[in-house]
């Protein structure tokens, strides 16, 4: 969600006027690795880290 800040308040009292109670929450910012699998596809592995990209040109 683009502005979390601003969306959640409003969501947990919708929730809650209907009901259901909040017994947690957590708003993270994505990392590095979330928004390389969200375009690639695929996560970043640890182990190829520090090796370098061979390009097959």
């Amino acid at each position: 969600m683009p502005n979390a800040n601003a969306a959640v308040p409003a969501l947990l009292r919708r929730l809650e006027g209907n009901g259901l109670e909040i017994t947690g929450l957590r708003v993270t910012q994505p990392s590095l690795d979330d928004v390389f699998l969200k375009y690639t596809g695929r996560r970043i592995r640890e182990e190829a880290a520090d090796q370098p990209i061979i390009m097959g040109w």
